[in-house]
């Protein structure tokens, strides 16, 4: 079977969906046309899982990472409220900093878009959960975790497979 075409198709601009588009050859017998609307739906949704540098600026690359996350999650479905972008961008930086400064070993980054949230995941090898601290206003912090739980709607620490724990923040999206 022939492609359908795809170029009139308002998502084909995505590389993987023009790749599917232009190469795919259906075995069970469907049109490549119901092939495409099937994975079009399946196109709903973004991800991403980075590991954590324990040198150079993970920071910053963990924000860069997060800002082309929210881009795209932002094209697939407009946020709830104007600064949901700039929350998530304040838990991601908040938990990777904590992650680097706090432990020693691998940390990692997982995002995804959710139906009505972004789940903000960073995983770190101690198994110590956060302590939290009395804010202080001189700047020597202590606001971190408490801003975490104002921006999210639901916050999870569980042990992670081999060791460590990962650290959930769901904000609204």
């Amino acid at each position: 079977m022939r492609p359908g075409p795809c170029r009139s198709h308002p998502l084909s601009h995505l590389s993987a969906l023009g790749r599917l588009c232009r190469g795919f050859r259906s075995r069970t017998g469907a049109s490549a046309r119901q092939a495409h609307r099937a994975k079009e739906e399946q196109v709903t949704t973004a991800v991403l899982d980075q590991s954590l540098s324990r040198t150079g600026l993970p920071g910053a690359a963990a924000r860069e990472a997060t800002r082309a996350f929210l881009a795209r999650a932002a094209r697939l479905r407009a946020p709830v409220k104007d600064g949901s972008m700039d929350d998530v961008l304040l838990v991601v930086a908040e938990l990777v900093a904590n992650a680097i400064r706090h432990t020693d070993g691998p940390s990692s980054l997982h995002l995804e878009l959710l139906d009505d949230a972004v789940d903000v995941c960073v995983s770190d090898p101690s198994p110590r959960p956060p302590e939290p601290r009395t804010p202080r206003t001189d700047g020597t912090g202590g606001w971190g975790w408490f801003m975490i739980q104002r921006l999210a709607t639901h916050v999870r620490i569980r042990p992670a497979v081999g060791g460590g724990k990962i650290i959930c923040a769901k904000l609204p999206w």
